[in-house]
């Protein structure tokens, strides 16, 4: 905003005047002789009994602020000095509340005083005191906010909206850069309750949602979720919080309910069907002890890094993929290993495992190559992705071998070794 001071005159008859001490420090102040008008001000408010002269607060104010805008006045004095006449504005209609000295003069001092702490947030900015600068930002937001609220009108009809846009966003940034999180919230709830659906807004909605779920306020939480959702439908960012949010702190059965009530809102999340699959793989794998029917809990995995897969396919889900199909080919091959009887019955149980497990590794094929395909695509490879393309390879050796393809098993194995370290 461009800073534009109004200019006025003082309007008031030496009639209105309750006392000659008012009237000589009106004069010296139509003379401009602002710091002598102040300092006699000063004194003349320090006596109780003028304290209720409502006059008086408005000349403290005019005057304050017309020092403030001189050009040997620091920041720090002119930050006083508009501080000083705010008061004495609002102490002046609190004592007159017909406002005759202020309706007079277009609510001159009011926006001057507006404009002033404006001027000082810009030039602190461009000094890059931006701890000063939030601070002033802040003067003009409260000084917007009692001007809006009272319903002031200035020179030319100059009004303001019930949001100043501008100086909120600005302290915003200036806030972020300080790390003042908790001060932001209010000035976040600003710009999310006025509905604003600009790009560089969105930051606020998903800031608003990320405080109320680190609060565990879950009300919050929703009602600012549901906002952002509505203004911002495509960013994924909503879902995958909701998801966070919604399995914070469950694990075993609660947690693996949560995801599968999730997949029916969620259909099309790689993130829920990825971590769905990763956590229920973790949990049937591990030694720790185990409730439920297990057995269903193990045929459910490979489904859900399909699903992930065939949403977004990543090296992770091809490679647990992979994993599960191999590992679980080897368990159904110790399965066949334990039956050890040669009687017909006994025998054709063995093929079976034995068959269901070539099946099985035969399933690792697929998401082992599109694992290797995607290594091979990368820049740059950490040292744990070397371990893991290996890995790939590994299985792709193992399966081709266990398939009949000698040729394919020894070509994996070159590649493998081609890998390095």
């Amino acid at each position: 905003m461009k800073k534009v001071y109004f200019l006025f005159f003082l309007l008031i008859s030496a009639s209105s005047l309750v006392a000659q001490d008012l009237d000589d420090i009106r004069k010296l102040i139509i003379l401009k002789q602002y710091a002598k008008g102040k300092d006699e001000l000063d004194k003349f408010l320090s006596n109780p009994a003028n304290a209720t002269k409502a006059e008086a607060w408005y000349y403290k104010a005019f005057v304050s602020n017309a020092i403030s805008r001189e050009p040997s006045t620091t920041i720090l004095q002119s930050e006083k000095l508009n501080k000083d006449a705010y008061a004495a504005i609002k102490k002046y209609k609190e004592l007159d509340p017909k406002e005759k000295l202020t309706k007079e003069e277009e609510n001159a001092t009011i926006f001057n005083v507006y404009y002033g702490f404006y001027d000082l947030a810009v030039k602190t900015y461009n000094s890059k005191d931006f701890e000063q600068s939030y601070k002033q930002f802040g003067n003009v937001l409260d000084v917007h906010d009692y001007i809006f609220t009272n319903n002031l009108v200035g020179g030319k009809a100059t009004k303001f909206t019930s949001l100043d846009t501008e100086v909120v966003f600005n302290m915003i940034v200036l806030g972020a850069e300080l790390k003042k999180t908790d001060e932001l919230v209010p000035l976040y709830k600003k710009l999310v309750d006025a509905n604003l659906t600009e790009d560089k807004y969105l930051e606020a909605y998903e800031s608003l949602v990320m405080y109320y779920k680190n609060t565990k306020n879950t009300a919050a939480f929703q009602e600012y979720l549901a906002k952002g959702k509505s203004k911002y439908p495509n960013d994924s960012f909503w879902e995958s919080i909701d998801i966070e949010y919604s399995t914070d702190g469950l694990e075993k059965e609660p947690l693996f309910a949560k995801y599968e009530e999730l997949t029916a809102k969620y259909t099309n999340s790689y993130m829920l069907f990825f971590n769905y699959g990763f956590e229920l793989n973790k949990y049937v794998y591990s030694d720790e002890p185990k409730t439920g029917n297990i057995a269903d809990l193990k045929a459910k995995i490979p489904g859900l890094f399909e699903k992930a897969i065939a949403i977004k396919s990543t090296v992770e889900a091809n490679m647990l993929l992979s994993n599960f199909h191999y590992n679980n080919a080897y368990d159904i091959s110790e399965e066949a290993k334990k039956i050890t009887g040669n009687k017909p019955d006994d025998i054709k149980k063995r093929t079976e495992r034995n068959n269901a497990s070539k099946a099985e590794m035969n399933k690792a094929i697929a998401p082992a190559e599109e694992a290797v395909k995607l290594y091979a695509a990368m820049p740059k490879l950490k040292a744990s992705d070397k371990i893991n393309y290996k890995q790939a390879y590994e299985i792709l050796a193992t399966a081709y071998k266990m398939a009949g393809n000698a040729a394919k098993a020894a070509e994996c194995e070159k590649k493998k070794g081609e890998v390095g370290n």
